[in-house]
């Protein structure tokens, strides 16, 4: 009666047993079809790795293959492995000719300075293993003993946890070749240069002796024609001969003063230089030339303008040239020749300005500025004349004197021609005074 009583309380204790068991089974299951699941989904991810690392090698082995420049992989001084072009540059049949030997082989015993190969060599992929790389020119030997420059490229990678080195090496006989075409013909054009430049020296040294006497003999016979009665008529001819000659000189002297620039014998006299005197000078230099096309002469100096460390004859001509160019390419107008104190070059500067109101400049035109015996134009040249030796002169003296000059320029607005040169002594006042000089 006792086990037929405790029959349904069994009943229900083994129900929940199962329950229990039944539960833990499907939790069980559950976590094995996780772990199954991140399994595959681990599975898939190293097959995509594997397939992509496939494809980078692949990828690498085709660009490293393809590559015209030779290229060897260095474990410290044995390849390991090339590619088609290293091959091809030191004249080895197969990989077994340059792989797995000693990479000392493809070197000459010394390089050009006289130092050992194989000792520098290892001095420096040892060096790029510690900084990561480097770049130098090399003597390699191909394999039938033929030796020939390259510029080698050192670069440190890392192959299954060891650092390695790569090894580029571009073959530069053809770049040699030009370097060394380049500089036979440096050479030549520079002994050229000197020979042209004495040449114009001696036929210059030739020519001012015979015109400084024709010169001479004009002027002594316009004196003569002045005084002699009937002589006015010979004057105006005396005169255009005069004027022939010392235009000629002039052409002369600056042909003279450019070949001695370009063979490096012109010699900077330094001075301290007075503005004001200096501007006089070019003032009465230019007043011909300025009354020849009607223009007017505007000149704005500095009340008290100081000194200048300077060379006083190449600064008067560089001005008067300019000067003279802006009254040749201007007329009925107007040329301001004036002088301002700035502050350049971490010191201060005198700045000498010549603007007119002329004919002016594209920007094509003004490339072709400050070239000796070229000018803006070969309209201009025609109408105008001139040798296209005034500005280039300029710019060679301003240079000499550590200064410079530039210009600004718009076709039918005129130019302006700046001089900047550095100062000497104290700074002057900034007050100015304006002159002009009415010529027309």
């Amino acid at each position: 009666m006792t086990a037929e009583r405790d029959l349904p309380d069994r009943v229900v204790w083994l129900e929940r047993e199962l329950a229990a068991l039944r539960l833990a089974y499907e939790e069980q299951a559950h976590r094995l079809e996780r772990k199954e699941r991140e399994a595959r989904r681990l599975a898939e991810e190293r097959r995509r790795a594997r397939e992509a690392l496939a494809d980078s090698e692949e990828s690498f082995r085709a660009l490293f293959d393809s590559s015209r420049d030779a290229i060897i992989l260095l474990d410290g001084l044995v390849p390991l492995d090339c590619n088609q072009a290293a091959l091809s540059l030191f004249g080895c049949a197969d990989y077994g000719e340059l792989v797995h030997r000693d990479f000392s082989v493809f070197f000459p015993p010394k390089q050009p300075d006289g130092t050992r190969s194989d000792t520098a060599f290892g001095a420096r992929v040892g060096a790029a293993l510690e900084t990561g790389g480097g770049l130098f020119e090399w003597r390699h030997r191909r394999l039938d003993g033929t030796e020939f420059p390259a510029e080698v490229l050192l670069s440190r990678f890392d192959l299954k946890g060891r650092s390695m080195v790569q090894v580029t090496v571009r073959d530069t006989t053809e770049r040699s070749r030009m370097v060394d075409a380049l500089r036979l013909s440096k050479e030549q054009a520079e002994e050229a240069s000197q020979a042209k430049s004495r040449f114009l020296a001696n036929v210059s040294h030739e020519l001012r002796t015979p015109l400084n006497a024709i010169i001479g003999y004009s002027e002594m016979l316009l004196e003569e024609a002045e005084e002699v009665a009937g002589g006015e008529s010979m004057v105006p001819d005396l005169h255009r001969i005069e004027s022939a000659g010392r235009h000629l000189l002039s052409l002369i002297n600056n042909i003279l003063d450019l070949s001695k620039i370009e063979a490096g014998k012109m010699e900077v006299h330094w001075e301290d230089v007075d503005v004001a005197s200096v501007v006089s000078d070019v003032v009465d230099t230019v007043g011909p030339l300025i009354h020849k096309n009607g223009n007017r002469l505007e000149v704005v100096v500095p009340d008290e303008p100081g000194c200048i460390e300077a060379d006083a004859t190449k600064l008067r001509q560089s001005l008067i040239n300019l000067v003279a160019n802006a009254a040749k390419f201007t007329e009925g107008g107007v040329v301001t020749l004036s002088v301002h104190w700035v502050h350049a070059g971490g010191g201060d500067a005198v700045e000498f300005r010549v603007r007119d109101t002329g004919i002016g400049m594209t920007r094509e035109q003004m490339e072709k500025l400050f070239r000796p015996f070229t000018q803006a134009d070969v309209s201009t040249t025609r109408r105008f004349g001139g040798t296209g030796l005034g500005l280039a002169l300029s710019r060679r003296f301003c240079e000499m004197m550590g200064g410079t000059i530039e210009v600004e320029s718009r076709a039918g607005e005129g130019s302006t021609f700046t001089v900047l040169l550095p100062v000497k002594g104290a700074r002057p006042s900034e007050g100015g005074k304006h002159g002009t000089i009415d010529v027309g």
